[in-house]
Formats: structure tokens, sequence, C-alpha cells
């Protein structure tokens, strides 16, 4: 992944940050949620904080939580962030995590193949 992303993520981030009509318009936006997962996962420290950021920016609205869970790979990205040797990515993937748990018959399963997710969840 190269800096174009990492910017994307960080304006994304930055655009979410308590805005509630950003953040719908974000969850709804064909790719958007999808391109968050794919840079959260794949690219270098700063691109993966700004993506996780952005993401836990968006659980913070009820509406979006749903659509969030439903994202391939949203919910085994977000566990493997909360064991990030990053301490700001590891603590915003928790957090973001923690905001998602009301769908827990989701979230159960992927924590089940993230045992070491346990430490920071509980």
């Amino acid at each position: 992944m190269g800096q174009i992303h990492t910017v994307a993520a960080l304006a994304l981030a930055n655009l979410t940050d308590a805005n509630a009509d950003n953040c719908r318009s974000v969850c709804v936006e064909p790719g958007a949620l999808d391109a968050l997962v794919r840079i959260s996962t794949l690219a270098g420290e700063e691109g993966r904080r700004h993506a996780i950021r952005a993401l836990a920016n968006l659980s913070e609205f009820y509406d979006n939580r749903a659509a969030i869970v439903a994202t391939h790979a949203a919910v085994p990205c977000l566990l493997q962030g909360s064991v990030d040797s990053s301490d700001a990515i590891a603590t915003t993937a928790a957090f973001c995590l923690a905001k998602l748990s009301d769908h827990t018959d989701k979230l159960i399963l992927h924590i089940a193949d993230t045992p070491a997710c346990f430490e920071r969840l509980s």
C-alpha cells in the first residue's frame, strides 16, 4: 500500500471524527468500508492507525455498526489490530470492537479464532 492510501485513511479518520453526517455518508458509499479494512490490514503502521481510527469513529454511531460488522474481514482485521505492537492501533481497535459488541452473534466466532485478543478485550 502506498502513501496515497495512508493519506486517504487520514482524511476519512478526520472527516468522520464526531461528525454523524460524514459517518453516514462513508458507511453507505460503495467500497469505502472495504477500503478501510484493506488499509488497516495491509498498510504500514501509520496507514493502519488512521484506517482503524476511521472505523472506530464510524462505530460511534449505532446505525453504522451493522454495516461495519457485515463488511468482509472487518472483524478479523479489528481483532488483529487489537493485538498490534502499536499501542495506539491496539487500543483503538479494541475500542471499536467494544462498540460493535452489540452484534455479538457475529463477533463471537471471530474472537474465538483470535485468542491473543482476550487480554486486550477483557
